[in-house]
């Protein structure tokens, strides 16, 4: 995160455009940061790493009050700006502090509680008390449950059910 005693800003801009429009702000010597992570993506028989915005079309810009005219006048990608009353909403510095705080080697890490093929056991609603493997992107909110066999011994048919339950109805068994 550079170092600025200048208040943060959120601009939205096309997603994909975020790298151009830093570029066009640097040249005017405005800061900017642009929290990334690093993705495995699967292709076909083989997996790649990936630089993924962590927040899509949106960036990060500190500005003074002078600057502005500089972004709606010199700025060839024109964003949205994150406002409250009819403002350009002010980001805390310390949010931001502490994405950069979990960056390694220029990727911001994001812990995941929950894996694929971890044991997991339902903690409420209807299925509360039952385990299952987790099957499904971790990062998402809903996972999907493959019921295990032994806790299904006089019920074989279930076996091969698939649940969509709420990720906090969920939480991982310690084996």
């Amino acid at each position: 995160l550079p170092n600025t005693d200048h208040p943060w800003y959120c601009g939205r801009v096309a997603s994909g455009r975020e790298r151009p429009f830093e570029r066009g702000l640097h040249r005017f010597g405005i800061h900017t940061y642009f929290p990334v992570e690093q993705r495995i993506i699967p292709r076909h028989f083989d997996t790649y790493t990936r630089e993924m915005p962590l927040f899509p079309g949106y960036v990060f810009v500190s500005l003074y009050e002078g600057q502005w005219p500089l972004i709606r006048e010199k700025q060839s990608y024109k964003p949205q700006w994150l406002m409250v009353n009819g403002r350009p909403a002010q980001i805390p510095t310390e949010l931001l502090e502490e994405l950069a705080g979990r960056e390694v080697n220029g990727f911001v890490e994001i812990p995941r509680e929950l894996s694929e093929g971890d044991e997991v056991e339902v903690t409420e609603g209807l299925w509360r008390g039952h385990r299952g493997l987790l099957a499904s992107d971790p990062a998402r909110r809903i996972v999907t449950l493959h019921l295990i066999a032994e806790s299904y011994a006089l019920q074989p048919t279930q076996v091969l059910t698939k649940l969509k339950i709420d990720r906090e109805q969920v939480r991982r068994v310690n084996v």
